[in-house]
C-alpha cells in the first residue's frame, strides 16, 4: 500500500476504517460491556472489601495516603496495576490487533481469539517499563491528548484549585511550563510502545526503548504526520460540531416546550446528541490507532523494507450475538426503535423538568471577594457584601498567645513577604503587619483581622463560612471558635467547615446546633458514614449522580472553587447546594441571566453541557 507521503497516510486511514467500521464498533461495544458491566464491577466490589478490612471507609482526602501505605492499601494497588493493563490491553490492544487486519486487508476474528492475543502479551507488561507504560496512557495521553486515548481515562484531569495556586507563583508557571515539556517529549518519544508490545511480543522496557529510537530516526517525518492529521483532526470536529449545533437550533426554536410533542422532540434531540458522542468515541479511538500502525509500520517496517508481519489469528467461524444483530437489519432496527422510543420519553421529560426548574444556588465569596480586595481582609469581607454574596468564605488560625485570627497559610510570607510561622507570632506582633500592599497600594495599611472583627463587620449583612485551618499547635483552635460563634449570636449565620473529620465531629460535640460542612477533595466509599450537615467538595469530582446521591441521602453539596462560567453553568444544572467562587460577580452574572433565559436558550445550555 502506498504511504509516501502525509494526506496519502491520512486517506488511507480512512479507507481502513471504512474497510472495517463494523468490526471496530462490535469490538469496541463488546469491550465497553465487558468491562463495564464485569470487570469493574469485580474490582469496585473487591476494593471495597479491603477498604472496609482497613476501617477506612469512606477514604476522603488525606485518609487515601494512609490507606496506600496499609496491607489492604498494597493489595488494592496492586489490584489497581492489574485492572489499568486489562484496560489498555482489551481496550487498546485488541484495537491494534484489529487495525493490523484492517492495514493487510485481512478477514475478521473473533473476539474470545483478539481478547486472548492480547492477554498473551500480558507477561510482557511486568517490570519497571510497566510502570512507564501506565504513566503514558493514564497521565501522558489524556493530560495532553497526544497519542491513543482510552474512554477510562477521560476523568483525568488537573483539579482547578491546584491551577490557581500553579498561577499564582511564576516560578511555579515556569516549572509547569518545563514539566508539560518534558511530558510532551516522553508522550511522542513512547507513541509506539504498546504496538511494539502487541505486534512484535516485546517487553515493555524495550518497547518504551525501541519507540524512541523509531521517533528519533524519523523526527522530521513524524513531526510532520502528527501535526497535520492533529489539524485536519480538529477540523473535521469543529465542522461536524457546527453543523450538528446548527441542525440543533434551527429545530428546537420551534419546539412548544410544554407540549408532549415538544417533550418528545426533545428528547429525540438529546438522545441523538448522546448517541453522536458515543459513537463518534467509537470512531476516533480507532483512528487513532490506525494512525499510529500506519506510521509504525512505515517507519519500522516500509522504510526498512521489511515485510509486515500477519499475526495469524483465525478467521470468525461462528456469527456472534452482535453479529446477528448487525446482520438482521429487521431485529437491528426493532432493537433501536425501543431503545429510542423509551429514551426519548424518559429524557424528553427530566429535560422539560430541568428548564422548567428554578435552581436555588446559593454564592459564595471565596476568602471574601478577592477580585476586589485583598483575600481574608475586613475589605474583602465587605466586597462580598457590596456584591450581594450569601457567604463569605474566611480562615481561622490560631496564634501563639491563642488569639484567633482570619488568616489562610501558615507562614506569612506569600501575603505579607515575612518568612513566619503564625503559630509561633502572639497576635501583638502579627496585628500591624500589611497584607494589602502586595494587592493594590489603596489597600496599604490593611491588617490581619481577628474572627471577631470580621464577625463585627459582617454580622446581619451576610452570612460566615468559617474555615479551620489547625495545625498542631493549634489545641484550642476549635473550641474557641464555637465559643465566639456562641458569644456573637450567629449560630444561624454561619457555618463551620475543615479538611479534618476530627474538627467536625469536635464542633458538633460542643454545640451540635452549629451547621458543619467536611471539605472534600477526593472521596471513596459511602458518604452516608460521615455525621457532617453537607458535604463542602472540589469540583473535579463532582458528577450528576453524585449530587442526585447526597440530596437522596437529605444532604447539601458545596463546590469549590469554581471560576469559569461553564463550569458554573455546568453545576447549576446539576443542582449543588452551594458554589464557593472567587468571580462573584460573574457568577451572579450567570444566575441572573440564567433567570431571564427563554426554554430554548436554557435548552441548548443543556445540551452542551452534556
Amino acid at each position: 500500500m502506498r504511504e509516501d507521503g502525509t494526506f496519502n497516510h491520512i486517506i488511507n486511514i480512512f479507507k481502513d476504517i471504512k474497510y472495517g467500521f463494523f468490526r471496530l464498533i462490535k469490538y469496541q461495544i463488546g469491550t465497553k460491556i465487558l468491562l463495564s458491566i464485569i470487570i469493574l464491577p469485580i474490582f469496585n466490589f473487591l476494593i471495597n472489601i479491603l477498604i472496609h478490612k482497613s476501617d477506612r471507609f469512606p477514604l476522603v482526602n488525606g485518609e487515601i495516603i494512609k490507606f496506600g501505605l496499609s496491607k489492604e492499601g498494597a493489595i488494592t494497588l496492586f489490584m489497581l496495576f492489574i485492572l489499568a493493563y486489562i484496560i489498555i490491553l482489551s481496550e487498546i490492544g485488541g484495537l491494534i490487533i484489529i487495525s493490523n487486519q484492517l492495514y493487510l486487508r485481512k478477514e475478521e476474528s473473533s473476539y474470545a481469539d483478539i481478547f486472548k492475543y492480547c492477554f498473551k502479551r500480558f507477561y510482557k507488561i511486568f517490570g519497571v517499563g510497566s510502570i512507564f507504560i501506565l504513566i503514558q496512557f493514564f497521565l501522558f495521553v489524556p493530560l495532553l491528548d497526544i497519542g491513543i486515548n482510552s474512554s477510562f481515562t477521560s476523568f483525568v484531569k488537573i483539579p482547578d484549585f491546584i491551577e490557581d495556586y500553579i498561577y499564582s507563583d511564576n516560578i511555579l508557571i515556569v516549572f509547569q511550563y518545563i514539566l508539560m515539556m518534558i511530558m510532551i517529549y516522553f508522550a511522542l518519544r513512547w507513541i509506539f510502545s504498546l504496538h511494539i508490545i502487541i505486534l512484535e511480543n516485546k517487553s515493555a522496557t524495550k518497547a518504551l526503548k525501541e519507540s524512541g529510537q523509531l521517533v528519533k530516526r524519523n523526527l522530521k517525518e513524524f513531526i510532520k504526520r502528527y501535526v497535520t492529521f492533529s489539524i485536519l483532526n480538529g477540523i473535521l470536529y469543529f465542522i461536524i460540531l457546527v453543523l450538528w449545533m446548527s441542525l440543533v437550533a434551527n429545530i428546537s426554536k420551534n419546539i412548544s416546550y410544554g407540549s408532549y410533542s415538544g417533550k418528545f422532540i426533545l428528547g429525540g434531540i438529546v438522545f441523538f446528541h448522546q448517541m453522536g458522542a458515543v459513537l463518534l468515541s467509537f470512531i476516533y479511538i480507532p483512528i487513532q490507532v490506525q494512525f499510529t500502525t500506519r506510521m509504525y509500520y512505515k517507519f519500522a517496517y516500509i522504510n526498512e523494507n521489511k515485510t509486515i508481519p500477519s499475526l495469524n489469528l483465525k478467521i470468525k467461524e461462528k456469527d456472534s450475538l452482535l453479529d446477528k444483530i448487525f446482520k438482521n437489519k429487521k431485529m437491528f432496527i426493532e432493537i433501536f426503535t425501543i431503545i429510542f422510543l423509551f429514551s426519548t420519553l424518559l429524557i424528553g421529560m427530566i429535560t422539560s423538568e430541568i428548564i422548567e426548574q428554578k435552581y436555588t444556588v446559593e454564592v459564595t465569596a471565596h476568602r471574601g471577594n478577592t477580585k476586589e480586595a485583598p483575600e481574608n481582609t475586613i475589605s474583602s469581607v465587605k466586597k462580598a457584601i457590596e456584591a450581594k454574596s450569601d457567604y463569605a468564605e474566611i480562615d481561622v488560625k490560631e496564634t501563639k498567645d491563642g488569639e484567633i485570627i482570619v488568616f489562610h497559610d501558615n507562614n506569612l510570607k506569600r501575603m505579607a513577604k515575612l518568612n513566619k510561622n503564625v503559630w509561633e507570632m502572639n497576635y501583638e506582633d502579627i496585628k500591624n503587619i500589611d497584607i494589602g500592599m502586595h494587592f493594590h497600594k489603596k489597600f496599604k495599611g490593611e491588617k490581619i483581622p481577628l474572627l471577631q472583627e470580621v464577625i463585627d463587620v459582617s454580622k446581619d449583612k451576610i452570612k460566615l463560612n468559617i474555615e479551620i485551618k489547625g495545625d498542631i499547635y493549634s489545641k484550642n483552635l476549635v473550641k474557641k471558635v464555637v465559643k465566639i460563634i456562641e458569644d456573637n449570636d450567629i449560630i444561624n449565620n454561619c457555618v463551620v467547615t475543615s479538611l479534618e473529620y476530627s474538627d467536625i465531629k469536635k464542633v458538633k460535640e460542643l454545640n451540635p446546633k452549629i451547621k458543619t460542612g467536611y471539605i472534600m477533595y477526593i472521596v471513596k466509599g459511602d458518604l452516608t458514614n460521615i455525621k457532617s450537615d453537607f458535604y463542602s467538595m472540589e469540583e473535579s469530582i463532582i458528577s450528576s449522580n453524585l449530587v442526585n446521591e447526597i440530596h437522596a441521602n437529605g444532604k447539601e453539596i458545596h463546590v469549590w472553587t469554581v471560576n469559569h462560567n461553564w463550569k458554573m453553568e455546568r453545576l447549576i444544572n446539576m443542582g449543588v447546594d452551594n458554589i464557593i467562587t472567587d468571580e462573584v460577580e460573574a457568577l451572579r452574572d450567570t444566575l441572573k441571566m440564567r433567570e431571564e433565559r427563554s426554554p430554548y436558550e436554557k435548552f441548548i445550555e443543556i445540551l452542551t453541557s452534556y
